[in-house]
């Protein structure tokens, strides 16, 4: 059945695979296609925003399940809830605001707003710092998890996303953007596989 522990796990597989992708583009010889790589990781970045997009959905879901109070799932009820309301919602205002910046990354290499090439620099460092905000949101609220492989993983997707964003501070850095990447696609792996059975135990 799916519900909002599903929602969840869907979304952090779907952001993992975006991670992927994106740790992809940037492992790419520079002398090859510049648009596969920017094609790599314009899905790659769109991927992971639906997927924390999703992850954020299922907490709300969560929140309001534990009550009986889903809009979604009224008839859902299960016993092995942990959900904190204040948690909750640091979680969701982190995964809005990450969401936010990997669509606005995604925008600059696309370039749907603009086809200036200084305004979408812009566009894609400030996506990196609003990233990098929303996962350390995330990885507050991955404090009050019972599993430790989640703040593990959610500690390294906010690491990785801060060397990303130092890395279009300072200029595009690249050896910064690739391990930022890598440490993403790993925080992100592990994250969902904390996610999965047979670690998640919420399930009645």
């Amino acid at each position: 059945m799916f519900d909002a522990i599903m929602a969840e796990r869907i979304g952090a597989w779907v952001q993992t695979i975006g991670a992927f992708f994106t740790s992809l583009a940037v492992s790419l010889p520079e002398d090859g296609s510049k648009e596969a790589i920017r094609n790599t990781s314009m899905y790659g970045n769109l991927l992971q925003a639906f997927g924390v997009g999703l992850e954020a959905l299922g907490v709300e879901e969560e929140e309001l399940e534990a009550n009986g109070q889903s809009p979604l799932f009224p008839n859902q009820l299960w016993n092995n809830s942990t959900i904190n309301n204040e948690v909750a919602e640091e979680f969701i205002d982190g995964g809005i605001i990450e969401m936010a910046g990997l669509v606005f990354i995604a925008f600059s290499l696309d370039e749907t707003l603009s086809d200036d090439e200084d305004f979408n620099n812009s566009l894609a460092v400030g996506g990196g710092v609003l990233q990098a905000i929303g996962a350390y949101l995330t990885l507050i609220a991955a404090e009050e998890e019972p599993y430790e492989m989640i703040m593990i993983g959610r500690f390294l997707l906010f690491i990785g996303a801060s060397a990303s964003a130092v890395g279009g501070l300072l200029g595009d850095v690249r050896a910064l953007d690739i391990w930022g990447e890598y440490l993403q696609f790993i925080g992100a792996l592990l994250v969902a596989i904390a996610l999965s059975p047979p670690f998640d135990e919420r399930f009645v």
